[in-house]
């Protein structure tokens, strides 16, 4: 599994001349990714060696690659987002009720 990632993140910079920094593997692959390592239990130093984030996704037939600029990695670090007021909350369905 490990030497298929590596094949792929060189085809990746061979074709988009940048490195790519998320990968997208299944539960299995995944599974098989994680005792690649002495310490299956440190995806930390995973992600470090692949110099990646990984994403699980059920929809990974096979292992694949993406380069996003910039990754957000924890909740206070997502960009803000205006938040705007649901039209659907009770007051608003009784008052669109009426007119």
């Amino acid at each position: 599994m490990l030497s298929y990632i590596y094949r792929i993140a060189r085809e990746f910079q061979k074709t988009h001349h940048c490195s790519p920094n998320i990968i997208y593997l299944n539960k299995e692959q995944f599974h098989y990714l994680r005792h690649a390592f002495a310490d299956p239990d440190d995806i930390d130093y995973m992600t470090r060696q692949l110099a990646m984030h990984i994403i699980i996704s059920h929809d990974a037939l096979h292992p694949h690659l993406a380069r996003i600029e910039k990754c957000w990695g924890r909740s206070d670090q997502l960009p803000e987002i205006e938040i705007q007021q649901n039209l659907f909350t009770q007051k608003g369905i009784r008052t669109h009720k009426k007119g």
